[in-house]
């Protein structure tokens, strides 16, 4: 299978979690899948520099726009092309989103790619909150609009 993992943010330091997704990626290419993982853009050159030399057989793309320190809705839309041009490229049977805010984008990406296997990873339920409780149904609908292309969310809260 040929796995794409979209990371959700940009490489700042090579420490734990990006190790421990490095050696998944390293394990799944042991048992014949192909992984590839996605950094939204690079905060410290000396990191990805550690990613590359820990892992030279996974393929790592860096050049992805970073939604974390500069969203809106340019940046997000060149997001979209970005992810759009590499699965468009290249065929991937699933696609793992792991991280907000690369996710929400992407979460409408899978409506172009129906053959392709979504999975979404989010940090906890989403519990409707805040000041205007008129906001929670409308809240709520957008939710099940954005995960309605997904093929499985995994909740680790």
């Amino acid at each position: 299978m040929r796995i794409l993992r979209f990371m959700g943010y940009p490489i700042q330091n090579f420490s734990t979690l990006e190790i421990m997704m490095v050696k998944q990626a390293q394990t799944l290419r042991e048992l014949g899948h192909d992984v590839e993982l996605v950094f939204d853009g690079v905060r410290r050159e000396t990191a990805k520099v550690a990613a590359e030399q820990f892992a030279p057989e996974i393929k790592m793309h860096f050049n992805f726009p970073n939604l974390v320190d500069q969203g809106g809705a340019a940046q997000s839309l060149r997001y979209f092309r970005a992810a759009y041009k590499v699965l468009k490229k290249q065929h991937f049977d699933i696609v793992h989103m792991y991280f907000d805010p690369s996710a929400r984008v992407l979460n409408q990406l899978a409506r172009f790619f129906p053959n392709t296997i979504f999975i979404r990873t989010i940090g906890s339920t989403p519990v409707m909150r805040g000041k205007h409780v008129w906001l929670s149904s409308i809240k709520k609908n957008k939710w099940c609009f954005d995960l309605s292309g997904i093929s499985a969310v995994v909740c680790v809260g």
